[in-house]
């Protein structure tokens, strides 16, 4: 059994973009964190996308917990199995394009939260989610196909219907049909930790960056002036990826949970959001990842994390936010006082 903070050193990581100095040296420095994610977006031609969503990212709190989840979700998708389930094809190119979704969906996952903490500033926005797409000027709008398409007619119409029959399981058809009423009981107060009007951070940040994704697209695509490639079939990725934030909070009032056949990107993506250590402890990051362990047992669909025999973290509480997991995925957990197993 291995720390977290050794095997991500040991990662294979998918480099995507062949950015210099690519891996985190200090894991207790902000400021590398936050030069990590602008690294990405400059890297991939999406520099301007960052300052679209109101905030600062020298000031980005959640830095350090966003590329946990990023180097973290490559881990889990190298030893278990969705790397096998996983299969994101780019016409003209070799090879799966999960580095490329993965980076979109990890890096820009809390893009929003300022936006959910300063939602008092917003006057001109309510528990109606098309105030909130005024305001931002969204004209991609990553619900639309969902709200004009009658919800008996799935399996019935072909005008488009059976692309989305193929690529969504019906849950996750509920799931994103379910994103308009949570954004309004979130704004509520009805839902979230607390009852305070917020606007839900996953529901903006998907929103928009869906949006800006297809907008700085088409200008690259027309102005053609770097060799990146900005072909309208990336609008497919886009969605995937803006749509697995979208949904990271929604927790469903039924009691149907969502499995890793529903959707085993976005599974992930909830799976990894939920474990990544360093946001449920005070202390240094680099002492977190040195001091939580992890083995990914022979199964694929089986990983087991424990801290460290001479840790001083409090595991218990880590333990009790993990089992979360079980109210709202299709998993199982097991645990005792320093260790938890989830299989699935």
């Amino acid at each position: 059994m291995k720390s977290i903070l050794t095997l991500i050193d040991e990662l294979d990581n998918g480099n995507y973009y062949k950015i210099e100095n690519y891996n985190i040296v200090n894991w207790n420095d902000k400021t590398e964190h936050q030069n990590f994610i602008k690294k990405f977006f400059m890297s991939s031609g999406k520099e301007s996308i960052i300052n679209d969503f109101d905030f600062d990212i020298e000031n980005f709190e959640r830095a350090t917990h966003t590329n946990s989840v990023y180097f973290l979700g490559i881990l889990l998708y190298q030893k278990l199995n969705f790397e096998r389930q996983i299969k994101f094809k780019r016409e003209g190119r070799e090879g799966d394009e999960f580095y490329f979704i993965w980076f979109l969906t990890s890096l820009a996952h809390d893009f929003g939260y300022m936006i959910e903490d300063n939602t008092d500033r917003y006057k001109c926005i309510t528990n109606n989610i098309e105030t909130f797409k005024r305001h931002f000027n969204i004209e991609n709008d990553l619900l639309e196909k969902f709200r004009i398409t009658p919800k008996s007619s799935f399996a019935k119409d072909d005008s488009g219907l059976l692309h989305l029959i193929e690529k969504y399981s019906p849950y996750m058809i509920k799931l994103i049909e379910y994103i308009e009423t949570y954004y309004t009981d979130r704004f509520d107060g009805k839902e979230g930790r607390t009852n305070k009007s917020k606007i839900d951070h996953g529901i903006a940040s998907g929103i928009i960056l869906f949006d800006r994704l297809v907008k700085n697209r088409k200008i690259n695509d027309e102005s053609n002036t770097n060799d990146l490639y900005w072909g309208s079939y990336l609008d497919d990725f886009y969605e995937t990826a803006s749509q697995a934030i979208a949904v990271h909070n929604i927790r469903m009032k039924s009691q149907e949970k969502f499995s890793q056949n529903d959707n085993p990107f976005s599974f992930l993506f909830r799976l990894v959001d939920t474990i990544e250590p360093t946001k449920y402890f005070s202390c240094k990051p680099k002492y977190v990842l040195e001091n939580i362990m992890i083995e990914f047992n022979s199964s694929g669909s089986s990983f087991t994390i424990e801290n460290k025999e001479d840790s001083n973290l409090d595991f218990s509480k880590y333990i009790k936010d993990i089992k979360n997991l079980e109210t709202f995925l299709k998993i199982k957990i097991e645990d005792t006082e320093n260790k938890i197993t989830l299989f699935w």
